[in-house]
């Protein structure tokens, strides 16, 4: 019972979703010896690889709001909402590459096909939250679950190949980010509940706390497919006219939720929108 607790409290952080909400379908990779292959990280975080690319976009517009994409046979209106430049871009394409709570509240005209709005309202978006503690010396490398929650927690290597001076603790689900009280910004709780597990946690600085379930632009921290889901991810592969859909949300069962549904996602987004403007 208590193996069994421990991987389920594993297995509800990693989808960060209640269990009862995640199809099993979906989550069967988590299951097999070794998961779904090699895992890799970014040294820098993830948010280097969007760092990077973005230095290569030649017109990289930041800080406005879409609130209506327009598409027809052979072109694209997106319609700004709020921003330092008001008004709206033209094109003939258009990548979607935003997390499903924001797709849910994009207004998309004419309204997609009955099969696509059901896919965008039905998957999950799982609430989740990290918290990084800084140490004042560098740790052993360790990996530890907290069944109550839950959460987990560790040390990881830098890109020198030794530990980073922090401790890294993850929480995913409603349950655990409501007895972390993550979503009042305070990491305080989850400090306190974090050195009451590992007395051996001292922070020699102040703790960053994200909460991603309260940040309007994302809206949680990855897509969880629930029961009866499955069969509807295919619509989200799938133009919508000149308008493609793109993120992990858009990965299939396997890889969704994932940086490596990300990466996979834009390459079939890119190949798509190279084929419909050929065909423009």
């Amino acid at each position: 019972a208590r193996v069994r607790t421990a991987v389920m409290a594993r297995l509800q952080g990693t989808c960060a979703m209640d269990l009862a909400q995640v199809a099993l379908a979906a989550g069967v990779d988590l299951l097999r010896p070794g998961g779904a292959g090699p895992s890799f990280r970014l040294a820098e975080g993830n948010q280097a690889l969007a760092d990077r690319i973005a230095t290569e976009v030649p017109d990289l517009r930041l800080g406005h709001v879409v609130g209506l994409v327009e598409h027809w046979s052979d072109g694209v209106r997106v319609a700004f909402r709020d921003g330092p430049l008001a008004g709206e871009l033209r094109a003939r394409a258009a990548v979607l590459a935003v997390p499903p709570p924001v797709l849910r509240s994009l207004a998309l005209e004419p309204r997609p096909p009955a099969d696509l709005e059901a896919a965008i309202a039905g998957i999950g978006f799982g609430p989740a939250s990290k918290l990084v503690v800084p140490l004042g010396a560098e740790p052993e490398s360790f990996a530890r679950q907290s069944v109550g929650g839950p959460f987990w927690w560790w040390s990881a290597l830098g890109d020198d190949g030794r530990a980073r001076w922090c401790v890294t603790s993850f929480a995913g689900s409603a349950a655990a980010r409501a007895e972390l009280r993550t979503a009042a910004g305070d990491p305080r709780p989850w400090l306190d509940r974090l050195r009451s597990l590992d007395p051996d946690v001292r922070a020699a600085g102040e703790p960053v706390l994200v909460d991603w379930a309260s940040d309007p632009f994302a809206g949680g921290g990855y897509s969880a497919i629930p029961p009866g889901a499955p069969g509807l991810l295919s619509a989200l592969e799938r133009p919508l006219g000149p308008i493609v859909l793109c993120g992990e949300h858009t990965a299939g069962p396997r890889w969704h939720g994932t940086m490596e549904g990300a990466i996979r996602s834009g390459r079939r987004a890119a190949s798509q929108v190279l084929k419909l403007l050929s065909h423009g």
